[in-house]
């Protein structure tokens, strides 16, 4: 559901950290073919590295346009494991990169099954500007398409209002 003049990247891990590109691409038919392969050949395996991961994501938009939105959309199905695994100590690295890229992003975190650190979850998306949905494996189709429609076309983005008293 990309559109013309959207960049993305796939960014799967477990204990390490692999990614589909380098940096952000461009969405047309040929990446998106690409990229739908290399999500074919992902398999579940090892541990969770969620603070590598999350770090090399909020990397991929050091150069991104100001005007656009900078967002994450964070999909594990355990609690930290590898790397970073202290929940206080994951949100200060979170923290310092985005401050360190001089970036916003808007992360949004899903947690699909029953083996999720909830509380890093939810503090996760509720510190950088995005939501929580967690998912039941039951219903996951229903609750995919809750949580695709939450996220797809956000409207408004960083909005400032300022009120004046009247002079």
């Amino acid at each position: 559901n990309l559109n013309p003049g959207d960049y993305f990247n796939i960014i799967d891990f477990s204990s390490s950290v692999t990614s589909f590109a380098d940096d952000l691409v461009e969405y047309n038919v040929e990446n998106e073919t690409d990229a739908l392969a290399y999500i074919d050949e992902i398999s579940a395996s090892g541990s969770t590295n969620i603070s590598e991961t999350l770090i090399s994501a909020i990397n991929q938009f050091s150069a991104a346009e100001e005007d656009k939105a900078n967002i994450i959309i964070f999909c594990t199905d355990g609690q930290a494991t590898a790397g970073e695994t202290n929940t206080n100590k994951i949100l200060e690295l979170v923290e310092a990169e985005i401050s360190s890229t001089e970036t916003e992003v808007f992360l949004f975190t899903l947690g699909i099954g029953a083996s999720l650190d909830q509380a890093l979850l939810t503090l996760l998306a509720r510190e950088n500007n995005g939501l929580v949905q967690f998912i039941d494996p039951e219903n996951l189709e229903s609750d995919l398409v809750k949580f695709f429609l939450s996220v797809n076309n956000p409207v408004l983005l960083s909005t400032m209002i300022t009120i004046e008293p009247d002079i």
